[in-house]
This record gives structure tokens, sequence and C-alpha cells, in this order.
């Protein structure tokens, strides 16, 4: 928190998957914008460091209430990171030895190729928004491992073979991530800087 502010954090409800499993049907759209950011200007602090953090979901982030002291008390549903067992320092990475993957949250070529990156935690993060707008329902509901790597790496964004939001979701948020995250080739995809700024 900035020097000029006094913080403080209060952990309200744990993971955020639950928080929202919990309070589905009642958290505004506005709200969820806010889990987003929230999520997203996280995720950007981590990669202007050259941190990947190589799990993105919403079962690895908190929900807390931050009270934040300016002219007043501003008292804001967050989003905060958490969960970096698997990061790494760095802008590449690729795993040298088989191990169990979030399959529904990974992005083409880590599915492919086994390699992580920056990139690949955009993908993760738009994965993550899905479940924001989705009230915690996890991504590709009702299909396996397999035809979830078919839709992912073998279709393009083109053919509609991506998530498709809930309806909730606000059009532009859809169209903006459909067209710059959920692509197939990471040169093409969004920085997290992008994201936060279209936030």
């Amino acid at each position: 928190i900035p020097t000029i502010f006094h913080g403080i954090l209060t952990i309200l409800g744990g993971a955020l998957n639950t928080f929202l499993k919990e309070n589905a049907g009642k958290v505004e759209v506005k709200d969820k914008l806010d889990m987003c950011l929230g999520a997203a200007l996280g995720v950007e602090y981590l990669h202007l460091n050259q941190c990947m953090h190589r799990d993105l979901a919403a079962r690895n982030c908190l929900i807390t209430k931050d009270k934040v002291v300016r002219s007043e008390f501003l008292h804001l549903l967050n989003v905060k990171i958490s969960d970096f067992g698997l990061s790494r320092l760095g802008l590449h990475y690729r795993l040298k030895t088989a191990m169990k993957l979030p399959i529904k949250w990974l992005a083409p070529e880590t599915i492919t190729t086994f390699t992580f990156s920056l990139k690949t935690d955009v993908f993760s993060y738009g994965v993550m928004v899905y479940e924001i707008f989705a009230d915690g329902a996890e991504p590709w509901d009702g299909q396996t491992n397999a035809e979830v790597k078919k839709a992912v790496c073998w279709h393009t964004v083109i053919e509609g073979k991506c998530l498709t939001f809930p309806k909730c979701t606000p059009e532009k948020v859809k169209n903006f991530f459909v067209e710059n995250v959920f692509t197939k080739n990471p040169a093409q995809r969004a920085t997290m800087t992008e994201v936060k700024d279209y936030s």
C-alpha cells in the first residue's frame, strides 16, 4: 500500500471461488469488474518484477475488504493473488519432469510444450475472469481434460472454441478476452498491463 495511505487488510471469505459460490447471484457486475481489476493489478505487479505465477485461478486468490484512508474511509471488496508455490522468477520456464497440471486453466502452449511465460499467466487470468462472472463455477464444466485440450489447442477462437462467458458479462469484456487473451499465439496475446489498462 502506498505510504500516503494507511491500510488495513481484512480477509473476508477465504478463497475467491468459495466466496463467489456462496454469494452466487448476489455479487453485482460492477463488483465483479472491481475483482477483475484487483486481480489484474496483482498479476501486473508480478510481471513487472519478472515473476510468473503459473497457477492463476480463483481458488488461488483471496477476497478481502480494504479500508483505505484518504479523506474518508472507503470499503472495497478486492481480490489479492495468493498461493505462490509454483511461481518462478524469469520470463520463461519449461517443465523438466512430469507433474499434474490444471488443464482447464492452461494456455495452449503450456498444454502442448509444457512451457510457461508471462503470456501463459495472461491466458490463465482470462480463465479466472470467466470464473468471476460465472460465480465461481469451474471452467469447461462437464468436459474432460482431453476435450478441453482439443478445444484449446486444435481450434481457433474464430471457430468459437473458447470459453463461453456467462450472459451477465459485459459485451466489451467478452470481446476483449476472446480477441486479445484467448489467442493461440502468445505473441498476439495482450500483456498484463494492457489487460489492466482495459479493466
